[in-house]
């Protein structure tokens, strides 16, 4: 799981507090929408490379993020309101747990399945 470290003495208390909430909120990618979107910030903040697929492999998972980061970034492509993107995260892992079980999904909280979430 990744780690931060966050230095209180020079850091603004407000915005401290907020990548706390986040780093612990994201720490389960199946609470991001699409694995990358921390639903709250919107586009401010993107994780790539938070993605593991139960067959496949992670790099072509995590170049499409990039990919789909890239089109953000460049007003192409926009993202559903909050609500959607919280609604659509729900009945995704709703999908995974399906398939993979949640034992598995509970366990590895960044499972997911290589051909529905690349399409």
């Amino acid at each position: 799981m990744p780690q931060l470290f966050l230095d209180d003495k020079q850091a603004d208390p407000m915005h401290a507090e907020l990548v706390r909430k986040v780093a612990y909120d994201a720490r389960i990618s199946h609470d991001l929408y699409k694995h990358c979107v921390y639903p709250h910030l919107g586009d401010k903040l993107f994780f790539i490379g938070f993605v593991r697929p139960c067959f496949g492999a992670i790099p072509p998972l995590a170049e499409m993020q990039a990919r789909w980061y890239a089109l953000l970034c460049s007003n192409k492509l926009t993202l559903p309101d909050k609500e959607t993107m919280i609604e659509q995260s729900k009945t995704y892992v709703k999908y995974i747990e399906w398939q993979l079980t949640p034992y598995r999904t509970n366990r590895i909280v960044n499972l997911t399945d290589f051909v529905i979430y690349s399409d």
